[in-house]
């Protein structure tokens, strides 16, 4: 009898409190700030990442003196420019944490680190707002989270470590970045996470130069890549670089199903025979991405 393959999903997370389920699924668990990371690095999982996700990217500092918390924040976060400078330090003071020492914690992490096998989630966000209380909303600084997402390519480049990119309309800068600091890096494979940019930059840019060297791959989920806004044809997407992801944590009650419906509908677009055959290459992409 033929073994059977198990499902992978590529991309998925976990809160602070919980821990993983046991089932057969193969799960990629993606960190995006401490909190959750200290969860992960506590799990008996063989497939964790660590990652500082754009959204969270203003509680961290790359300066050696980031004591003072007002400036910290005021330097990395866009408020309104009607808000006077009283308000905005009052908020900062109520609203948001002690800023962190992103070096620090690397260093501190460096024996966890050497046995990840990813970064992510990181990556950069034109379009978050963030919100501080019921009626203030800022935006946190692109260079502000290029230069985090940048600090984080550099690990990746240090300990050969494969990347889960967040791309939300900063797909130019993300590529530029991993151009850079990763490319020139054999052993760093990149992973674009829900991918819902250009076709003709995918092809263009990231297959043009990633795809012959099998270091290139595209996690799909049914919340992104399977509604009304997707930008993505799949059908034109080479099927050796498709990976399955949900994007859930892997307590949501819609887990299992998202994975399945992800599946289905690979296996439809891909005209497979049946879903053994479509686990079969999602497992397949999923165990060269490894390598």
């Amino acid at each position: 009898m033929e073994n059977t393959v198990p499902l992978v999903d590529a991309h998925c997370h976990i809160d602070n409190t919980a821990t993983i389920p046991n089932s057969d699924i193969v799960k990629c668990i993606m960190a995006t700030n401490l909190d959750d990371f200290n969860t992960v690095s506590n799990q008996n999982n063989k497939l964790n990442g660590f990652g500082i996700h754009p959204w969270y990217s203003h509680l961290f500092s790359l300066n050696a003196d980031c004591n003072d918390k007002v400036s910290h924040y005021k330097s990395v976060l866009h408020f309104s420019p009607n808000l006077p400078d009283s308000k905005i330090d009052q908020i900062i003071e109520n609203s948001l944490p002690q800023p962190t020492n992103l070096n620090v914690v690397i260093q501190d992490n460096l024996d966890c680190f050497a046995t990840l096998k990813f970064i992510g989630e990181i990556g950069l966000d034109k379009s978050f707002s963030l919100k501080l209380d019921d009626s203030i909303e800022c935006q946190i600084k692109l260079d502000h989270q290029f230069k985090i997402f940048e600090r984080l390519c550099q690990l990746a480049n240090q300990f050969n470590l494969n990347v889960s990119i967040h791309d939300v309309k900063c797909t130019m800068y993300c590529f530029t970045t991993c151009e850079k600091l990763l490319f020139p890096n054999p052993n760093v494979k990149i992973i674009l996470h829900s991918y819902n940019s250009s076709m003709d930059f995918l092809q263009n840019f990231w297959l043009k130069n990633l795809y012959d060297d099998k270091r290139i791959y595209l996690s799909i989920s049914k919340k992104i890549n399977f509604n009304k806004s997707n930008k993505l044809n799949i059908k034109l997407i080479p099927k050796d670089t498709i990976l399955p992801e949900t994007d859930l944590n892997v307590h949501d009650p819609n887990y299992c199903e998202s994975l399945i419906y992800v599946y289905e509908h690979l296996m439809s677009i891909y005209n497979l025979s049946d879903l053994d055959a479509c686990k079969r290459l999602l497992y397949a992409n999923f165990s060269q991405m490894l390598e």
